[in-house]
């Protein structure tokens, strides 16, 4: 997360005083117990005022194999990241929040995902965790890894 943040950092940094301001996001991509010290780097460290949007791995994800695909939650993942990134800190500073639901399995889960019966659900309960969530929109990262 940190050397991500740097190189958004030095991109930022390199835009006129003028300029419109961009979206400079951070991903955080580590064990929960990171996530504190990713908010502090973010919110009042070397990234504060440079970094205005933040996708966080840990709140809900995708179980699929060939003849299941469903929306997973993480209800302690959802709590902290709203307790970190929805504080009045983070509104404060204009962080956007944009959780990212991670899927690194194989193929024959996005395959099942597809089916037009699962696609419905999973939107369907994506929108409805978005929604109650009050976050800003969702990362998707689908990164199959095996056929």
């Amino acid at each position: 997360m940190l050397m991500l943040t740097a190189a958004l950092l030095a991109s930022a940094a390199s835009e006129p005083p003028h300029a419109t301001r961009k979206t400079v996001m951070a991903w955080v991509s580590a064990p929960r117990a990171e996530w504190q010290a990713a908010a502090d780097f973010v919110l009042t460290g070397a990234a504060a005022g440079a970094v205005n949007a933040i996708s966080q791995n840990g709140v809900w994800g995708l179980s699929a194999n060939s003849t299941y695909a469903r929306l997973t939650v993480d209800a302690d993942g959802v709590a902290e990241h709203k307790r970190l990134w929805q504080s009045d800190a983070a509104k404060a500073a204009g962080i956007r929040t944009y959780p990212i639901i991670g899927f690194g399995g194989n193929v024959a889960g996005l395959r099942t995902l597809w089916q037009p019966d699962n696609q419905e659900r999973f939107i369907s309960e994506l929108v409805a965790q978005v929604s109650a969530a009050g976050v800003d929109g969702v990362n998707i990262d689908f990164e199959p890894t095996t056929d």
